[in-house]
């Protein structure tokens, strides 16, 4: 892991004793405790799979945090924010989404400062002053995040034509609707942004006439219609191949190993609520990762299953059906957010 801590500027900066502490407690060895701003921008962080991102720097200097990711994308970020004035735990939810990192530290002003431990999902991990609480909290979640399973997806040549059934287009946009009401209602005060609600209206897919179709990435689920999706099929190694200009939502694998293990199945909907009275898995994944498929077959073990509801802990529902009238029975719930 490495750490940038403290104030850059172009006087040299200068070091930070809260995040002196923290790389103490959590054994880092390579970091920047404060300096030029010129020294940190022409870093390569490429070669660092962890980054602890904690500085201070002028807001009219160009920002480097949401490049880190650029040259390593299995890189695990770790940035924080300084909650004051009005600035709620749904708008660091969106930064850390904005920026991509995969854990956000909440620091909070006191007479001592406090810290929160939380993902892009709004879960929380620790809340706490101590910050050997806090280090080993980040310990623990990013060994699990390194532990994980994700797969590429690989271009696999031109698009062929398609038309999406148009029932379940209606029925995606219904969902749609709920979905990102319970967005809204998180904070109603404040526009959250594409960024915060990009994953947050639904991931659909639909087998037809032997093919595979998932929405493409980043799509907004109120307006979605048939450009909205792309074919998938599975490649090697559990990955994703696709066809057109478009890559499939992040959670193209786990729906694509859904569908060839469940054959009855022909509609699915993933989406960041909870479904009233599912089953629950045991694990907060994040998006994309494949164990979240082992825990769903674990709930339902039948490969004959037609039609079932799961809640995705930390996460949001997976639905699967044979047809679209199962849609219509279930009903939605907001996810608490923040969620421990």
């Amino acid at each position: 892991m490495f750490a940038v801590v403290g104030t850059f500027n172009e006087d040299g900066g200068k070091p930070s004793s809260v995040g002196a502490k923290l790389i103490k407690e959590l054994g880092i060895e390579e970091f920047f405790n404060g300096g030029t701003y010129e020294s940190l921008k022409n870093f390569d962080f490429s070669k660092h799979d962890v980054v602890l991102w904690m500085p201070n720097i002028p807001n009219e200097e160009e920002k480097i945090l949401p490049r880190l990711k650029a040259k390593n994308r299995k890189m695990i970020v770790i940035s924080s924010k300084r909650m004051r004035d009005e600035y709620e735990i749904t708008d660091l939810i969106g930064r850390l989404l904005k920026v991509r990192s995969n854990l956000g530290i909440a620091i909070y002003d006191g007479d001592r400062f406090s810290f929160k431990l939380i993902d892009p999902l709004g879960n929380i991990y620790a809340k706490t002053e101590d910050l050997s609480v806090l280090a080993a909290a980040i310990t623990k979640r990013v060994e699990f995040l390194q532990s994980i399973t994700r797969v590429p997806s690989n271009h696999g040549g031109e698009e062929k034509e398609f038309v999406i059934r148009p029932m379940f287009i209606d029925v995606i946009k219904q969902y749609g609707e709920k979905l990102s009401g319970f967005v809204n209602a998180l904070n109603p005060n404040r526009f959250l942004g594409n960024a915060a609600t990009r994953c947050s209206y639904g991931f659909p897919a639909t087998r037809q006439d032997g093919r595979i179709f998932v929405s493409r990435r980043n799509v907004d689920k109120d307006t979605i219609d048939n450009s909205g999706f792309v074919e998938v099929m599975q490649g090697s190694n559990s990955g994703v191949v696709y066809f057109g200009g478009a890559k499939p939502s992040v959670d193209a694998p786990m729906q694509l190993m859904a569908f060839e293990y469940y054959k009855k199945v022909y509609y699915a909907i993933h989406g960041h609520a909870y479904v009233k009275d599912a089953p629950m898995t045991d694990s907060k994944m994040p998006c994309g990762a494949l164990q979240e498929y082992d825990e769903i077959v674990r709930l339902y073990p039948n490969p004959e299953t037609s039609r079932m509801a799961i809640n995705l802990r930390g996460h949001g529902f997976l639905i699967l059906s044979d047809n679209l009238d199962y849609f219509e029975e279930l009903e939605l719930e907001a996810r608490p957010c923040p969620e421990w």
